[in-house]
């Protein structure tokens, strides 16, 4: 059986292989597309059985994908994996066609659960049972100001044991050597921020795809993030969108990041003294070590 895995995020794409493989799906084919154009060229060239698609992509997105293939009668089953917890964008994907709509992040069993039948009913036969201890399924979209919320979000998604707790708040603006995240509402305006240092951004940027520690060490070393963990940070940042918005009401999304050592715009560096409400941790990562992470919310500028 071919699958094709289609995101932007070259991180997410490795995440979602893996849990296929830790499904039993071992001896298939699998194939990867970086936006939604370039998945539409493979589905025509390959014809895969199934595509997990992220929903949000360049150039063509997942919602477009799919109703192109309908358009074309493609025989291939469909389905999306994505961060967007948005209950509208989810009724649209079921209408158009999809056969699920996982959010980002994942365990293995919710993975199984939601995707095997699928992958069944395509003839590959019964798949491995998953470990119970992954079977908690992730708060995604529950919205959640608080470290157990992100403990758990950022555990889901790494799947590495990560434990998060409170710490005095960060001094703002943040000195250099801290990232910036923006967070958009409805792409827009910038409600709220995630500032981060060197070592948070370095060890999730490794731990997210299993990079190993040394490399991770040696990017606090240089004060240089490898292109692989900038990526990574940025996936993870994607996730954490999920802790501004309840569920169903999503519409807070990941704008620009703002790497360490980059020049902030002088609006939102005067913005940033100000929060509404924020959340200052320290994120332990079992075996990569640990680093702190602030999250802002934003007075709406009159």
């Amino acid at each position: 059986m071919k699958i094709l895995v289609a995101d932007d995020s070259r991180a997410m794409r490795s995440i979602v292989l893996r849990a296929l493989r830790e499904m039993g799906l071992r001896n298939h084919t699998f194939l990867e597309a970086s936006n939604g154009r370039e998945a539409l060229q493979t589905v025509r060239e390959s014809q895969p059985e199934l595509v997990i698609c992220d929903l949000n992509m360049p150039e063509m997105n997942g919602l477009e994908l799919l109703r192109t293939l309908k358009e074309n009668n493609s025989p291939s089953r469909f389905g999306f994996v994505t961060s967007e917890v948005s209950s509208k964008l989810k009724s649209e994907a079921q209408e158009a066609g999809a056969l699920f709509v996982l959010t980002k992040p994942f365990t293995v069993a919710a993975f199984s659960q939601t995707i095997g039948p699928v992958v069944e009913s395509l003839g590959s036969g019964p798949l491995s049972d998953c470990d119970e201890a992954t079977a908690e399924r992730a708060p995604a979209g529950s919205g959640g100001f608080h470290p157990s919320h992100i403990g758990r979000l950022l555990t889901s998604l790494t799947r590495k044991r990560i434990h998060v707790r409170a710490v005095p708040p960060l001094p703002l603006p943040p000195q250099p050597g801290h990232f910036v995240a923006e967070y958009l509402l409805e792409h827009n305006s910038v409600v709220a921020c995630g500032i981060g240092d060197l070592a948070f951004a370095a060890r999730i940027g490794a731990a997210l795809t299993l990079i190993p520690p040394a490399v991770a060490a040696e990017a606090l070393k240089t004060r240089q993030l490898t292109e692989m963990m900038q990526g990574n940070l940025h996936e993870v940042l994607n996730v954490v969108s999920q802790s501004f918005g309840a569920e169903g009401k999503n519409a807070v999304s990941l704008g620009k990041v703002h790497l360490p050592g980059d020049p902030l715009p002088p609006e939102l560096t005067s913005r940033l003294t100000k929060p509404a409400t924020r959340l200052d941790v320290r994120v332990e990562i079992d075996t990569y070590g640990e680093g702190n992470l602030t999250l802002l919310t934003l007075p709406v500028p009159a």
